[in-house]
């Protein structure tokens, strides 16, 4: 097959379960890699809906999200490194300094899905892919809890490398932020790094995960990924958090009821999507 350009519905529809299906082959390596290293991650967001809701997909999702404890995604990191898994690639800030995202993908190699026109330039692997993220330790005290949630928002701005689009203020503080030589904004973003992880080991503290400016104001409760089950998805049994309703419902509110129909929609939505071919490839 060659690359398919998504231009409409019934070609959206078409290829979803395509996409799907190399998906879950994704996850079945992740899950292994778990397993056999006593790693601990949960199904998350849409994925962790769909499994409770539809066991399986939501219909319209597109992508497959796990979670893990900053301490497990680390070892999931180094595991990874070790084993030296052929046929993927783990795709981080650490790894490619391009890549606008403070968590890690795995993609499959030999695939495109390409989601945004100012990615064609970039360097790290654009394949079909699965999202890891992680879970961080809400610092002890209201003051330290405010600079920790000031620390999330420097790490994402000078991760993304571009600003929120707010306005006001904070976009002045933006601009400035990003406009610093190079080498300062890479000295803020791992310092910034540093302080978000700074109570990983304090197993008695909430969880946040500091990815999104929403994740960061979300308490989860502090044993939320030591009590976990399987649960079905498409037909196999995966990890979710045992306490999946609380988590749910902070992620949520009301999950269980459908959103509108029109909002039943592929979210990423790729440009350019290959189930053969990384972008490269194409060229």
């Amino acid at each position: 097959m060659g690359a398919i350009v998504i231009e409409n519905d019934n070609t959206q529809n078409s290829v979803l379960r395509k996409v799907w299906t190399i998906e879950l082959e994704i996850l079945d390596v992740i899950d292994h890699i778990c397993r056999e290293n006593s790693i601990h991650y949960s199904l998350a967001y849409g994925t962790l809906l769909g499994a409770i809701r539809h066991q399986g997909f939501i219909p319209w999702d597109d992508d497959i999200d796990v979670l893990m404890s900053r301490n497990d995604y680390e070892r999931f990191r180094q595991v990874w490194k070790e084993e030296a898994v052929i046929d993927y690639d783990l795709v981080d800030r650490e790894g490619y300094s391009d890549y606008p995202n403070n968590f890690m993908k795995i993609v499959k190699k030999h695939t495109t899905f390409l989601q945004k026109e100012s990615d064609r330039e970039k360097s790290f692997p654009k394949g079909i892919f699965i999202d890891i993220f992680p879970a961080d330790r809400f610092a002890p005290g209201p003051i330290r809890r405010k600079i920790q949630f000031i620390a999330c928002l420097i790490n994402m701005l000078l991760t993304r490398g571009y600003g929120s689009g707010n306005g006001g203020a904070y976009s002045v503080v933006e601009n400035i932020i990003l406009k610093s030589p190079a080498k300062l904004r890479e000295k803020w973003r791992l310092s910034s790094q540093r302080f978000i992880e700074k109570w990983d080991d304090r197993e008695n503290l909430p969880f946040l995960v500091p990815v999104t400016f929403s994740e960061c104001k979300c308490v989860y409760p502090s044993n939320m990924l030591d009590d976990l089950v399987l649960c079905e998805f498409q037909g196999n049994k995966y990890y979710s958090v045992k306490d999946y309703d609380t988590v749910l419902r902070i992620m949520y509110g009301d999950y269980m009821t459908l959103p509108p129909e029109e909002e039943q929609t592929w979210t990423h939505h790729p440009i350019l999507l290959d189930f053969e071919h990384d972008y490269e490839e194409l060229q």
